[in-house]
């Protein structure tokens, strides 16, 4: 008896794992599909309502999925609360689908204790964003969440007899969703179109970004970092560099970065390095553009520093490891950033010997207060030395972190 218990609750277990999304906790369409085709076909009139998050921003790409998905929980709950209102009797909501980012909102006038017309879905869906534009978000979560673009499309339909219900059912799901993705997809043309003119005025201005030695208590180097026109949508860098990656303007957009700093870079006093950050798949035109590879001929070259983000893929390791070496062989030095949570390993590191390490700030933030993160850079800062490297600590944000950072020994 005990034996089929427990193969009992497995099978449970494996049911509602297909049909829950156990992120959010809610039912995906299939498990409640009986319940909407009972409300159609008393009610005959539906509603379907669709959410989403825009894709554009790239947020679980440039911020990892753990974040995002906090960010779907914030926005679950936030629409069940909100809806939680405006309706006499509880809809029915469902996620799109397992690990999915989109709900799906039945309801009809039982529910709504109104007839379901444009006007009172249009109403529905204003007091949502209103909802969301005002949620209250710790801290952390809240430069994703205002990063977050949401979209809304929906779907009146009706009980027609001389059709399967469930094909009228899942026919207003995917009419709901493509209303939802045409308003994306205008949003994505009228930035493509932004980011294109951003390029060719040259908007992206360069500001250097002091690196400091805790132990000499002075200024070691500059980072020379690159940002969209002020109070823009391409302000942040990690918008700007994402959507240009995903455009296929990535290539344009650096070479500007570059032409930039090094056209600015006579304002840096001549013993300070300058960290110039590129992505491992520009390498190989660092000495095809002709611009660029003038610049390189005419300074001291050996104040410059090579700073490669491992947030994007690296599809030919080999080749990018040649043309980092090519770069040592002319005299520039390299770093490696995001090091700890991009693609940067440590056979890929022990490969590329860089001379400086610069350690992510997530991983440095309330370090003093983490033993794991402590052992983690312990044992980082021990690989360091053995390959020569230097380490830096990115991010810095309290006198507790600082004296930690002292205390073993990075100076950066």
């Amino acid at each position: 008896m005990d034996k089929e218990i427990l193969k009992l609750k497995a099978d449970i277990l494996r049911f509602k794992s297909v049909l829950y999304d156990d992120n959010t906790s809610l039912p995906i369409l299939n498990a409640e599909l009986d319940n909407i085709k009972k409300m159609l076909t008393r009610e005959k009139k539906m509603c379907c309502v669709y959410v989403t998050i825009g894709k554009e921003n790239m947020l679980e790409q440039i911020y990892g999925w753990e974040s995002y998905d906090e960010i779907i929980r914030l926005l679950v709950g936030n629409v069940k609360e909100c809806i939680s209102h405006l309706f006499i009797k509880p809809p029915i909501i469902v996620m799109s689908s397992i690990k999915g980012d989109g709900i799906f909102i039945f309801f009809s006038e039982w529910n709504a204790g109104n007839e379901i017309t444009e006007q009172f879905v249009d109403y529905v869906i204003k007091r949502i964003k209103e909802s969301i534009s005002n949620v209250k978000v710790g801290n952390d979560l809240s430069k994703l969440w205002k990063k977050a673009l949401f979209y809304f499309g929906y779907k009146i339909f009706s009980f027609e007899p001389i059709m399967r219900i469930e094909r009228t059912i899942y026919q207003a799901t995917e009419e709901a969703r493509f209303s939802a993705y045409f308003k994306e997809k205008k949003r994505e043309e009228k930035l493509l179109e932004e980011l294109a003119n951003i390029i060719l005025r040259k908007e992206v201005k360069t500001y250097f970004q002091p690196i400091y030695d805790l132990k000499k208590e002075e200024i070691f180097g500059y980072e020379a970092l690159s940002r969209g026109p002020l109070h823009s949508y391409f302000f942040e860098p990690d918008i700007l560099f994402s959507l240009a990656s995903k455009y296929q303007y990535l290539n344009d957009l650096e070479t500007l970065c570059i032409s930039n700093t090094l056209n600015n870079i006579d304002k840096i006093q001549r013993d300070k390095r300058i960290f110039i950050n590129v992505t491992p798949n520009f390498l190989p035109y660092l000495t095809k553009e002709r611009k660029i590879r003038n610049f390189l001929e005419d300074i001291n070259d050996k104040k410059i520093v090579f700073e490669i983000t491992e947030k994007f893929v690296i599809f030919e390791a080999k080749i990018y490891i040649n043309f980092i070496n090519k770069l040592k062989d002319l005299g520039f030095e390299i770093a490696l950033d995001d090091v700890g949570t991009g693609y940067s390993t440590l056979e890929r590191i022990a490969e590329i010997r860089p001379k400086y390490l610069k350690y992510d700030k997530t991983l440095i933030k309330n370090v003093s207060n983490d033993l794991i993160r402590q052992e983690l850079l312990r044992t980082m800062l021990d690989f360091s030395k053995k390959i020569d490297s230097v380490m830096i600590a990115e991010g810095i944000e309290n006198e507790e972190d600082l004296e930690f950072l002292k205390d073993i020994g990075i100076t950066p």
